[in-house]
């Protein structure tokens, strides 16, 4: 009778070169019993044999199966530095309520109004990180908000949208707000950051 034919993910290694699977194992022994019973077979030598197979059995040779290797590296989990979609619907006072002081926290000046400024900026940074929210300064409404990061090259621009993303907790396709990067005017291939405009 031909052996059976043992995959590859069923074989187990000792360390000491010897190569034997649960399955041929568990042939072998019923294999000496029958041999046993056709006195072909010494009862002794069976049991040595036996022995022997359920050592290396105890001993490590457990089935391994092979292990497919990783195609796709997984997603680095980043932390947000913004939830910006919790601040869309909110005007520039509740976004302070939430936010805190500004890191630049100023108003126009009367002059300033006069000549005819109608939207103004507030400006937060957390970690090394950037939110600029604009807002019009009759209404108190939020015109947009514009995520920066400090991860760039030497000329202050990335090409790692989703880096832009995450600092905002931002997705493309959102319901309530329009996703546009910002391409640098030098470099096309690369972005300034990622302005989040709420729908209205």
């Amino acid at each position: 009778m031909g052996k059976p034919r043992i995959r590859k993910s069923e074989r187990v290694a000792s360390g000491g070169g010897l190569c034997f699977t649960r399955l041929q194992l568990t042939i072998n022994l019923k294999t000496m019993q029958q041999t046993i019973v056709k006195g072909k077979l010494s009862k002794a030598t069976a049991l040595c044999m036996g022995v022997l197979s359920i050592a290396l059995l105890a001993s490590g040779c457990g089935i391994t199966t092979t292990q497919q290797p990783a195609t796709n590296q997984q997603a680095q989990v980043r932390t947000p530095a913004f939830d910006v979609p919790t601040l869309i619907g909110k005007n520039i006072d509740e976004i302070r309520t939430v936010l805190g002081t500004p890191q630049q926290d100023t108003e126009p000046t009367t002059q300033q109004l006069s000549a005819g400024v109608k939207e103004w900026e507030k400006q937060y940074t957390k970690d090394g990180k950037g939110l600029l929210v604009t807002y019009n300064v009759a209404t108190k409404q939020v015109v947009d908000f514009f995520i920066t990061t400090d991860q760039t090259d030497s000329e202050g621009l990335t090409k790692d949208k989703q880096a832009l993303l995450d600092i905002g907790n931002l997705k493309e396709g959102d319901a309530t707000y329009i996703i546009e990067f910002v391409k640098a005017l030098k470099n096309q291939s690369a972005y300034t950051g990622v302005k989040a405009t709420p729908k209205r």
